[in-house]
């Protein structure tokens, strides 16, 4: 059985506010498409947030559905579909957007749990005959985070009952987070939970996971986005869809590469003056690869302790001279004002960056809550905000989950409780 695994595709994605950043991600998903199909797999799953939006734009559904139907009734390859959040209306009347992709073709499949009496006869209904072998669906639901868990485990338990009286090669898709490849808040299974199926094609986590499995856990992977759909997601040397052969002992995952549009850099300049910030970038960008799109320049500013030098102002000047000298396109992450010199750590605040560090176990996050309780005894409340957000931006997600365990909100109810 050879199956060709997508997820988190974000068709339509564009938070960085860039006007054409859809046609990204829909010439990406197409390209994916087109490698798979070549490779004429059993099926090809898509694990979930096909879309970015649950109601997208009325041309992305006709693309999406144009690509669907090439693939498989000009084709012959059949697709899964798994619904998402970011697929399903948070009304549970609401249809999900994947029913919509279902109809672009015979052998589209988006399977619903119907009316049915027990978790077995849920995952037997989501099930798909496929080539060779089967595809079983996770049902996605939404509810809090430990309901969410409970359903999960029950469904998932019940998937290896289906499986075992199926026979032959299994595959699971699912849109859920597995705890070895997200931080705690996030997951919502052990590798554990999985049942006894030949892959399980996950979907959910963006950056690329795989887990060849052994000791009962089946090997399981997260392909992650196409294009970065978040700034914490540039960096990704390699993406593109996985092609699993399961005709062996073993499954054998290999990756197939997609030409990215365009290139992402983050670049954290220090703005003395904006002829100096872009010469800086400058310098960075020469180590960036040109591709047919502009490149997204994603800037962390950092603004010098200078009455002259107005915050704003001087980041929206930097921003629009980069993309006019540069010829980049410039968008502002986060402006820092540097503090004053009276504000800077002393030289006693060494010893309490070094106790923090004992305490939290990361340097940097331990820099951070010195310079917040500094800032908060000058009484400089918007340099204290500023601190604070970096200290719970995704940056220090995994610090901040072995610090506070797996609680759910636990990361933001600190924020809240603090400002």
């Amino acid at each position: 059985m050879l199956i060709g695994h997508l997820a988190d595709t974000h068709v339509g994605a564009n938070h960085f506010g860039v006007q054409d950043y859809p046609e990204d991600t829909i010439e990406v998903f197409r390209e994916a498409m087109e490698l798979l199909v070549d490779e004429r797999p059993d099926a090809i799953i898509i694990a979930g947030d096909l879309f970015d939006r649950p109601r997208p734009e009325n041309k992305l559904v006709i693309e999406v559905a144009r690509i669907l139907r090439w693939a498989s009734s000009e084709r012959g390859v059949p697709v899964v579909l798994a619904v998402g959040e970011h697929d399903q209306p948070p009304r549970r009347d609401s249809p999900s957007v994947c029913l919509v992709a279902e109809a672009a073709g015979d052998g589209v499949y988006a399977p619903t749990p119907g009316r049915v009496d027990s978790p077995v006869d849920v995952m037997r209904s989501m099930t798909i005959k496929a080539g060779r072998g089967y595809v079983m669906v996770l049902p996605f639901m939404r509810g809090s985070p430990e309901k969410r868990k409970r359903i999960t485990k029950t469904l998932l338990e019940a998937a290896g009952t289906v499986a075992r009286m199926l026979g032959g090669r299994v595959v699971l898709a699912a849109h859920i987070g597995i705890s070895t490849a997200t931080v705690p808040d996030d997951a919502i299974a052990e590798p554990a939970h999985l049942p006894p199926v030949d892959y399980a094609a996950l979907g959910h986590v963006h950056r690329p996971f795989q887990d060849p499995g052994g000791g009962g856990i089946p090997p399981h992977a997260y392909p992650g986005t196409l294009v970065p759909i978040k700034v914490d997601e540039v960096g990704v040397d390699e993406r593109g869809p996985l092609l699993v052969d399961l005709t062996g002992s073993e499954a054998s995952i290999t990756r197939l590469r997609v030409e990215q549009p365009r290139s992402h850099v983050v670049a954290r300049l220090r703005v003395r003056s904006v002829r100096a910030a872009l010469e800086e970038l400058a310098s960075i960008l020469r180590g960036v690869p040109r591709k047919r799109k502009p490149t997204i320049a994603h800037l962390y500013l950092t603004i010098p302790a200078d009455p002259a030098l107005s915050k704003t102002p001087v980041a929206r000047e930097v921003a629009l001279r980069a993309g006019e000298v540069l010829g980049v396109i410039a968008r502002i992450v986060r402006v820092y004002r540097e503090r004053p010199r009276s504000l800077q750590p002393t030289s006693s605040a060494a010893g309490e960056v070094e106790v923090a560090e004992a305490i939290t176990g990361d340097r940097d996050l331990a820099e951070f809550l010195v310079k917040l309780k500094e800032a908060l005894l000058a009484g400089d409340r918007d340099e204290a905000r500023e601190i604070l957000d970096e200290m719970l931006s995704d940056r220090f997600d995994g610090v901040w989950a072995r610090i506070l365990g797996s609680s759910p909100g636990n990361k933001s109810g600190l924020g809240r409780w603090i400002r």
